[in-house]
């Protein structure tokens, strides 16, 4: 299972409508620092 905080996973997240959004994101410090991303409380960075 892929591991949030240390690799780049695909989230999906879906609407009340149904529609739905998938995108590449990580909590990794390391990975969010190649992409000079700063981590915002309750948030998670779209890398795509």
């Amino acid at each position: 299972m892929p591991d949030i905080m240390n690799e780049i996973v695909w989230v999906r997240l879906t609407y009340p409508d149904k529609s739905q959004f998938c995108f590449h994101t990580t909590l990794s410090p390391s990975i969010l620092k190649r992409y000079a991303i700063l981590l915002k409380e309750n948030s998670l960075p779209c890398l795509d």
